[in-house]
């Protein structure tokens, strides 16, 4: 039925598709939605004729759950809730001669982390499928979830839902802290709705050990989704990837382009989490959004303007990346971690039997797990970077560079020169395409001026005003002077010397452990060592 036809009836569709890593198996699924509930879905598939008869029984059981249902309860259909149904109706021997055995080996889609724990022992007993025919299940259920989430970010669809101001959408990652937030805000007595989004697409490889710890990775999607089934809660997967793109890949591929070092978890908190996430809230009734971040959110009593402070756990405090926040998006985001330290959430997750209680974090970019940024940029533009000079202070050639995008201030491995005294990178040229190298005290600096200023809770910083401040997420909190220049630009004197101010990054300031605000950094001011 044409697009418009469907509108004349007030049915509106989603599609989803996935394909496993050997391009053995492709699943596509679409949904047709009528007030919020299921009125149809279409299940087309490629695969093996060995694997026809398995994987269309997987379909026709979806299909058959979610059917007529409403959408958030369609949602909580998980894979493990179809091995449960299938073995039910079949029978284990049934099930099991459904898939040929030289097929299961070649279907090892996933590594099996964790067996279904939260069933009756009856039930237990039998659910012991070989880990090729419970991960195939993985693949139609993805595609249902990625056409319900693709109905919802569409243009057209506004509320679905009435407004519930105990209903709150999570961002969930598939670790262990969005996990517990979505734990603790369901024991609070919230309305719970747990959302992945799909904002990277990197290879379905269980065996790569950077691809499988990233969060844009489908298994940390799938572990949000194992949580969500094991504490009964609806999940979405979103659609981001185009908007993540544009705004965030984008962005960091032209920043370092330009010689800069950019932070795009601040730009994915600015344009995703508290800008698309709100909105996709919106339309399914969620009057907040909630994150796993450190940090507390409070609203001050005399000003009743919300304002952010450093989290319990200062170790694990993620206040730095939330500089970019209005007050509106504020009002409407809970950060329930704040309170606990690290060490009480794991636990938290322990004595719930949350399966990524020990799950390892990812400390690096997303979308660039194994931190090989330039050859990322040289693939997604497809270019080749171009080496140049690295030069001293005063233009003096002391040897090759591999590209600008290799590089970042402070740097000293892999510049490949030798001099009487260590050196490090002090300044990127990108426009002349040289490195300038200085001496340890030259890449220290006490002045910076940062543009695209934000404070959270003054309308604009009228006069000067002495904070402590970072420009690093890991950086420690020195004194500092924030003096206007612009609206939207400040000029920041540290009391003693910093070590490699670099653009790009952000400088953020603090009373004491309030948030105030930040910047990106433009450029280090020159006249202090040279």
């Amino acid at each position: 039925m044409k697009d418009n036809k469907l509108k004349e009836k007030n049915i509106f569709f989603g599609v989803g598709d996935i394909e496993d890593p050997k391009k053995s198996i492709y699943v596509k699924t679409v949904v047709f939605i009528e007030d919020s509930t299921i009125a149809d879905l279409n299940f087309d598939y490629n695969c093996s004729p060995s694997l026809s008869p398995f994987l269309s029984k997987v379909c026709e059981k979806i299909k058959d759950l979610a059917q007529k249902s409403n959408l958030l309860d369609s949602v909580k259909i998980s894979k493990e809730l179809i091995i449960e149904k299938l073995i039910k109706e079949l029978g284990k021997t049934k099930v099991e001669d459904m898939i040929p055995t030289e097929e299961r080996a070649f279907l090892n889609l996933q590594i099996e982390k964790n067996e279904i724990t939260d069933l009756p022992v009856k039930e237990k007993e039998i659910i012991n499928l070989p880990v090729e025919e419970r991960n195939i299940i993985n693949l139609p259920v993805e595609a249902f979830h990625r056409a319900v989430g693709d109905y919802i970010s569409r243009n057209e669809i506004k509320n679905i839902f009435p407004k519930n101001n105990k209903k709150v959408l999570i961002a969930m990652s598939g670790g262990v802290d969005s996990s517990v937030t979505a734990l603790l805000l369901s024991k609070q007595g919230y309305e719970v709705i747990g959302s992945t989004m799909r904002l990277w697409d990197l290879p379905l490889n269980e065996h790569n050990k950077y691809y499988s710890k990233s969060c844009c990775s489908i298994f940390g999607l799938w572990d949000a989704r194992d949580v969500c089934r094991k504490l009964k809660l609806p999940h979405f997967t979103l659609d981001f990837r185009d908007i993540f793109k544009q705004n965030v890949v984008d962005y960091f591929i032209n920043q370092y382009l330009l010689g800069k070092t950019p932070n795009p978890c601040i730009m994915c908190n600015q344009y995703i989490k508290f800008r698309a996430l709100i909105n996709i809230a919106k339309k399914i009734g969620a009057s907040k959004i909630a994150t796993g971040h450190y940090l507390r959110i409070k609203k001050d009593s005399n000003s009743k303007k919300f304002i952010i402070k450093r989290a319990k756990d200062k170790n694990k405090d993620q206040s730095y990346v939330f500089w970019t926040i209005t007050q509106q998006q504020l009002s409407k985001i809970i950060c329930p971690l704040g309170d606990y330290n690290k060490s009480e959430i794991i636990e938290i997750a322990k004595n719930n039997d949350l399966g990524v209680a020990r799950k390892t974090e990812s400390q690096d970019i997303c979308f660039i797990p194994d931190g090989n940024y330039a050859d990322f940029i040289e693939e997604n533009l497809n270019i080749k970077i171009q080496s140049g000079l690295i030069v001293d202070s005063d233009n003096n050639v002391l040897g090759k560079h591999k590209g600008v995008p290799f590089y970042t201030i402070g740097q000293r491995k892999g510049l490949g020169i030798s001099y009487k005294k260590p050196l490090y990178i002090k300044k990127i040229i990108p426009d002349t395409n040289k490195l300038v190298v200085g001496t340890s005290k030259q890449v220290m600096g006490k002045e910076l001026t940062a543009s695209d200023v934000n404070f959270i809770y003054l309308d604009k910083l009228e006069s000067e005003m002495k904070v402590k401040a970072k420009i690093r997420y890991r950086d420690e909190l020195k004194p500092a002077l924030v003096i206007p220049i612009s609206e939207d630009r400040v000029k920041v004197i540290f009391d003693k010397p910093k070590w490699a101010i670099t653009p790009g990054q952000s400088v953020v300031f603090y009373e004491d452990e309030i948030l105030i605000g930040g910047g990106i950094i433009d450029e280090k001011n020159e006249l202090f060592y040279k």
